[in-house]
């Protein structure tokens, strides 16, 4: 049942030359085998239309982990923690964390017997026996599955009837530990009550077909037909219908079926939502999203109105609901016998790792001096300015050692011993305290420019004479196009990845891989294609920088492990 779509870009060697996949004749899909389907369940909607099963770094146990133990929480560490995923569809986001945490625990439940058996293949193919998937409703769970650390429900709530929603949040208060954390995504209002009027015009249309592809084309026939029909209107209304049928009219097949066309989907405010939980003695926690909860993004008047009004985190967060238009939630959840502490303080990210990247802005120079105004911008479009050494210091320790994170520890080294180095003998050598950088760190991850976690990097940033990728990304670059890094995104691939993915496996340096890719080009698996005649020894030339290119850009996008 769980619903993401892929954001990465295919990875492209930059070369002249290139490595493409030789052109072979067309076969059909294979269709699962027979054993997959369970003969005591109706088949269903994901059964006809499975949905594409990846993972959602939003719900890792890390993220989980991190923001319980922002809060004053004492969750147990991922590494060896039980985590339960409601709606898990082929395992997409539960399988990698199995294979990521070996001394972990994972079960899953979905309700189609199709993509349980294709998560049931994966787990055999990866040989994961810290992981189980069952065919169930989930209002019929078994009584002895025990209880769990993390308890994962993405994509779901909002897309079953209230007595199973009523059931969901039965088993997060059953089941999750004491400490624990759960997390469910959930459609909110008031932003999705103009995108219901989109699903309410295309359920009118098409809502009585029973076949899922005529379903499919009258809906995506409608959306041609609103947008050609207001085209040159310049009405509210018409912008609206513009907008949202333009945006739907590019999604998937998969995403438009599950997502609007579904018997179910209720969207709710969120203050409802808490309220719903708090009958089962659950309490809000936060976002999976530190950043959507702090009310210093609002827009500044909203964001002193509301400062004033209330210090109840429920309270605000429905009424910057109103203000943003949310259409989307993912809230973490505990049991109310927790104490939650919300307020940050220097020492609650004493131990917490951070990741970013900060460009200065233009072709200045950097200069420590206080008083000097630095101007620098990270890839998510956050624009830092400041003239504090301190923090213009952090700002380059962190871009130096980007994509990989740096505990609080190093950074404040590293800032002492660049302020040091860069201030010395300019009258003033400047201090810095780790209480101030704790302050720094707090805003940025509370603006969202910063990535942080309480656990240290799984994936190394840098080839080492033998690579390794993990069994489950090598598993997954020979079932399609994309795979799960260790950040727990999801990357597409090309047909080069397909093929050279598989052969990281720790047992080749670059050189034999190099030496592998040629030998795949050989039988004609690959081919190499040039703008211009190429030697032998210009061609193998190629190959390897086609490969350690290929390689540096793994590590960087979280694919190697040490």
């Amino acid at each position: 049942m769980a619903k993401k779509r892929p954001r990465s870009s295919p990875v492209t060697p930059m070369s002249e030359t290139k490595i493409e996949q030789a052109p072979t004749d067309p076969t059909p899909e294979s269709e699962p085998s027979a054993a997959t389907q369970s003969p005591i369940q109706e088949i269903t909607t994901y059964d006809q239309v499975p949905y594409p099963s990846y993972p959602y770094s939003a719900s890792h146990p890390d993220r989980l982990y991190a923001m319980a133990r922002l809060f004053g929480l004492a969750p147990k560490p991922p590494a060896e923690s039980r985590v339960l995923e409601l709606g898990c569809a082929a395992g997409g986001n539960l399988l990698p964390i199995a294979a990521q945490f070996p001394e972990s625990h994972v079960v899953g439940v979905d309700l189609s017997a199709r993509q349980i058996g294709e998560g049931q293949q994966s787990i055999e193919a990866c040989q994961l026996k810290n992981a189980r998937l069952l065919q169930a409703n989930i209002a019929e769970l078994p009584a002895d599955l025990g209880e769990f650390d993390y308890i994962v429900c993405h994509g779901v709530f909002s897309w079953v009837p209230e007595s199973v929603q009523q059931e969901i949040f039965r088993i997060c208060r059953q089941h999750l530990a004491p400490s624990g954390v759960c997390y469910i995504s959930y459609n909110t209002l008031p932003g999705w009550y103009m995108r219901n009027a989109i699903r309410g015009m295309m359920l009118k249309h098409a809502g009585t077909i029973s076949d899922p592809v005529q379903k499919l084309t009258q809906a995506r026939a409608l959306l041609k037909f609103l947008v050609e029909s207001t085209e040159n209107e310049k009405s509210p209304y018409a912008l609206f219908l513009k907008s949202e049928t333009e945006l739907l009219s590019k999604q998937s097949d998969q995403y438009l079926f599950h997502d609007h066309l579904e018997e179910n989907n209720h969207p709710c405010f969120f203050s409802d939502f808490m309220r719903r939980a708090g009958e089962f003695q659950l309490q809000f926690l936060g976002e999976s999203s530190l950043a959507s909860m702090w009310m210093g993004n609002l827009p500044e008047k909203a964001s002193q109105t509301l400062s004033g009004l209330t210090q109840d985190s429920v309270l605000s967060g429905q009424y910057s609901d109103f203000i943003r238009n949310r259409m989307f939630r993912q809230t973490l959840l505990t049991h109310r016998e927790q104490r939650v502490d919300r307020n940050l303080t220097p020492a609650r990210i004493a131990d917490a790792y951070f990741r970013g990247r900060f460009v200065l802005d233009g072709d200045a120079t950097l200069n420590l001096n206080p008083g000097v105004a630095a101007i620098f911008k990270s890839p998510s479009g956050h624009t830092i300015q400041t003239s504090e050494p301190l923090f213009k210091a952090m700002l380059v320790s962190l871009s130096e050692a980007f994509p990989g994170s740096l505990p609080m520890s190093q950074i404040m080294d590293q800032c002492q011993q660049r302020l040091q180095a860069q201030l010395l003998g300019q009258g003033e050598v400047a201090t810095a305290s780790m209480d101030r950088l704790g302050i720094l760190l707090i805003q940025m991850i509370l603006s969202g420019a910063l990535d942080f976690s309480y656990q240290p990097d799984r994936c190394v940033s840098s080839v080492s004479a033998a690579p390794v990728a993990t069994a489950w990304t090598r598993y997954q670059a020979t079932q399609g196009d994309h795979v799960t890094t260790l950040r727990h995104d999801v990357l597409r691939i090309g047909k080069l990845e397909q093929n050279l993915l598989p052969l990281i496996d720790g047992t080749r340096t670059p050189e034999q891989i190099t030496a592998a890719t040629g030998e795949l080009i050989q039988r004609g698996v690959l081919q190499m294609n040039s703008q211009q005649p190429l030697t032998a020894e210009q061609a193998n030339q190629a190959l390897r920088v086609i490969v350690a290119n290929l390689l540096k850009q793994f590590a960087a996008q979280g694919l190697l492990i040490g």
